[in-house]
Parts: structure tokens; sequence; C-alpha cells
């Protein structure tokens, strides 16, 4: 086997997650691009009623929150918090990687979640509160009856087709998908839910605040739409959930539960964390704290077990038979052999 620095392994290591993480990005450009086929695709036009008090509601012209001021909220204030809570992170020499592999899973729940909400939108097809003044309906059309958008004298279509697109809400899933999955990074990063992690306990109210902190801005971007008369509460809770949901599946694909001791330890990093401690007798007057307080799988070709007693399990054999190897010396011949 050829000899390799301490140092060289770890460089090499960092690569490697590096490396690993590249065929996800894939899922990231094939959302996308689902994504924006499906946001410049027309939306079922269902019929509705003139006397729906539902959707009678004002036009605003000016949102409280508009899409542009959206987009930047949910990029720039997690991605900002995914390179400060990098550099910041005991990780000395995998930061980096700890930033690609938070970015990687925060594409991933950001534009899946922009592409379920967008085939929801345009297949369900909704008016918005503020269809009606949208549509602009010629004069003597029933009041009563159903109609379609052929009653509509408006010559702004591309608002016309956006006024079905209510359910869900974009803004409230977006928003969501964004800042409860920031919300889910740190409190995973400030070990908030983690009793067993090192130092937990070290002011985990203030810690539970400041990770929640996210959350309450995606409510209250959700609760604007109703303000707006873009969204019914019940879009807006659809969306929510939605992104919600992506969210949280999306971290998990990456991360360890929040209640892990290593639960701010991407899963990428933990077999190369593992070998450290178990392969190199470095590790230990590094400097770092093995970052595992519970016993972590370790590989075969780290093991280093004196007997096979834990690998037998007694129970399972016949009545009056004795395991042929039981409590045995390995020797070198068990070893390469894998018996």
């Amino acid at each position: 086997m050829p000899s390799y620095s301490f140092l060289s392994f770890r460089k090499g290591a960092a690569w490697s997650c590096h490396r690993d993480l590249l065929p996800e990005w894939i899922t990231v450009f094939i959302a996308f691009g689902l994504f924006m086929a499906l946001e410049f695709k027309t939306p079922f036009m269902r019929m509705f009623s003139l006397s729906d008090l539902d959707i009678q509601h004002p036009f605003a012209k000016t949102e409280r929150v508009p899409v542009w001021v959206l987009g930047i909220l949910a990029i720039v204030i997690p991605v900002l918090s995914f390179i400060g809570g990098s550099f910041l992170s005991s990780f000395k020499r995998y930061k980096f990687v700890l930033f690609h592999v938070s970015l990687l899973a925060f594409a991933i729940s950001v534009l899946m979640n922009g592409f379920v909400t967008n085939f929801l939108k345009v297949y369900i097809g909704r008016p918005r509160p503020d269809f009606l003044a949208r549509c602009q309906p010629a004069e003597g059309t029933d009041q009563e009856g159903l109609v379609d958008v052929s009653v509509c004298t408006t010559t702004d279509m591309s608002s016309l087709k956006d006024g079905f697109k209510s359910l869900p809400s974009g803004h409230a899933s977006i928003s969501f998908s964004a800042f409860y999955f920031l919300s889910l990074w740190m409190a995973g990063q400030l070990n908030v839910f983690s009793p067993n992690a090192p130092n937990s306990t070290n002011g985990t109210s203030l810690k539970a605040i400041v990770s929640s902190y996210p959350i309450l801005l995606a409510t209250y971007v959700a609760i604007s739409r109703t303000e707006d008369y873009r969204h019914r509460g019940s879009d807006i809770i659809a969306g929510s959930l939605l992104g919600g949901i992506i969210a949280w599946i999306s971290y998990r694909l990456f991360f360890p539960a929040l209640a892990a001791p290593d639960c701010e330890t991407p899963y990428v990093l933990r077999q190369v964390l593992m070998e450290e401690i178990t392969d190199n007798d470095d590790y230990q007057s590094s400097g770092e704290t093995p970052r595992f307080q519970s016993t972590p799988y370790v590989p075969p070709r780290f093991e280093n077990t004196s007997t096979l007693s834990n690998r037998l399990d007694s129970s399972r054999l016949p009545q009056g038979s004795e395991p042929p190897l039981q409590e045995r010396e390995l020797t070198d011949f068990d070893v390469t052999n894998n018996v």
C-alpha cells in the first residue's frame, strides 16, 4: 500500500467530497430547467362567476414584497449565512466542503420547490382574489352564471394569465423553502436540539431564537400576499406547507437529524472524519476535538478489533453448538481474508 502523509490524506479527502457532490448538481440544473419551462406556460383558465365575492378584490399596483425583493432576500441572506457559518465552523480543513454541501442542498430545496409550485399553479388554474380587476369583464356579461376569459376586455394578457395562478402561493412556498431550510441549517450548526453535542447547553434558548428568525421572515412574506389580495389564506397555507416539506427533505438528504450528536456534520464528511479518527494517530495531536460522541461506524479496512466475539451472535446458533471461532484472537490471515 503506498504511503502518504496525513496532510495529503486530508487534502485528498476534501477533494473527494467535492467530487462526490458534483453529480448532485445535475438535479439542480434539471429542476431549474423545469421551473423555467413552466414559468412561461399558459395556465389552465377555469370558468368563473362575476358574482363571486372571492375574486372581486382590488388589484394592488404596489406589492409589499415584490418578486425581485423576494429573490434577493431568499438568495442573498441564506448564501451569506452559509459563508459566515462555514467560515466560523470548527471544520478546520473542510470549511469549503461545508459551504459546498450547504449551498447544494439549498439550491435543490428552492429549485425543486419552484418546479413543483409552478406545476401546481399551471394545472390547477385557480383565479386570484383580484382576478376581476385584471379581467375587466365586458358590460352586459351574465352576473350569475359561469363565464370564461372570452368576456375579459383587458389587453394585458400577461396579467390576465397570471390571474389564474393563485394556488399555491409562490411567495409563500419560495420563502419557506429558502428560510425554513436556513432555519434548519442554523439549528443544526448551533446544536440547538442536540443534547449530547459538545457545548450544546450553552445559550440554548438564544440559539433557538436566532435560528427561528428566518421562519418569521418567511411567515411575514406569506402573510403579505393576503394583504396585497394576491392570495387567499388557503393559498399561502398550501404554499408554506409545500415549501417547508421540500426544505426539510432537502436538508435531510445531506445532513443528519437535528437531535443527532453530530448534527452539524454533513453526511459527505462523516465518513472522512471517522477515518481520520480511527486510522490516524496524528489526529489527537492535531488539536481537533473528535466530533462523534457516539460510537461511529468503522469501515472493515480500519477495524482494529482483537477478537471475533463482536461479530458472532451465539444466541442465533443451534442449541448445543459452539461458535468455531468464538473469542479466538485475530491473526494476520483472519484480517486479510476478512474472516
